[in-house]
């Protein structure tokens, strides 16, 4: 199992910085049936980036976000939200004084799960730099 926030989700449905590891990311884990799961909040969280690329001129059509929208619904990444989460949320964000909760989602969500957590996110990365051994920069990933 391994949990992926949205902006390798992102990198997965456009062509952006780290796409190539994103998308041998996906083929690894589809060939090797590894279960990748994500808080509730990561289609808002898709669904945010991708508004706002089409907000930016040149970027992609509102046509091509609501097809990129339904490719993420349809990557087969599930979607959990266990009882305690809020609360461990909550409980990371304060304690790596994160800026705001959501990317705390996430590392509840994997640390629930015992898993690894990818990320395309610098300013994750850098927050926590290195202080959370599960977590994994994209554009570190190997296949």
């Amino acid at each position: 199992m391994i949990c992926v926030d949205s902006s390798v989700v992102v990198k997965q449905i456009i062509d952006e910085d780290h796409s190539p590891q994103t998308q041998a990311l996906f083929a690894m884990a589809t060939r090797q049936r590894v279960v990748m799961v994500a808080p509730q909040l990561l289609m808002m969280e898709v669904g945010n980036v991708l508004l706002k690329k089409t907000r930016r001129p040149s970027v992609i059509t509102p046509r091509e976000a609501l097809a990129s929208f339904r490719d993420a619904l349809d990557l087969g990444i599930l979607l959990e939200d266990p009882e305690s989460l809020h609360d461990n949320a909550l409980r990371i964000a304060v304690s790596f004084q994160l800026p705001a909760i959501y990317d705390a989602y996430y590392l509840a969500l994997a640390a629930d799960a015992k898993c690894d957590f990818w990320t395309a996110g610098p300013r994750l990365m850098r927050a926590l730099a290195g202080r959370v051994p599960s977590v994994r920069w994209i554009g570190d990933f190997r296949a």
